[in-house]
């Protein structure tokens, strides 16, 4: 595996982690969750990531915004 894989997979553990705290908090959590999405968006255009890599990053904060309009009924 390499380094930009790796990257985008804590990525990915960063977006969870940002789930995990939001899970914490009394309130809806969605501030939690747009910052999450926003997040993962930013890591998606690091220009170190390969092709591959951007695409499967893309992939997931497009599922992370289509979870956030199902609980929340709108867009992030």
């Amino acid at each position: 595996m390499g380094w930009a894989a790796k990257l985008g997979l804590i990525c990915m553990v960063l977006v969870i982690g940002f789930f995990a705290l939001g899970a914490l908090q009394p309130d809806d959590g969605s501030a939690d969750k747009r910052a999450a999405i926003d997040t993962c968006w930013n890591e998606q255009k690091n220009p170190a990531l390969d092709p591959a890599t951007q695409r499967f990053v893309a992939s997931t904060c497009q599922t992370l915004e289509r979870e956030f309009k199902q609980q929340f009924g709108q867009q992030p």
